[in-house]
């Protein structure tokens, strides 16, 4: 994660990294909040080194009939 980075932004901008997303829709209950969710848009997107790195973290799901 890039120093001073928080994870709610990390998380914006990992989803609008995805070119399909045009657009998140965060919650936000405090001034803080909407000034934080404003500037991870502003960051843009994860750069693709730091997409590839996440990719050993990721979770595929086998779908089980008690997941259902």
């Amino acid at each position: 994660m890039p120093a001073g980075e928080a994870m709610p932004g990390m998380a914006l901008r990992f989803i609008l990294s995805n070119p399909d997303v045009h657009v998140v829709i965060p919650g936000m209950r405090s001034r803080e909040h909407a000034t934080s969710n404003i500037a991870a848009s502003d960051a843009g997107p994860l750069s693709a080194g730091l997409r590839a790195g996440l990719r050993g973290h990721r979770w595929d799901r086998e779908v089980t009939e008690w997941s259902q």
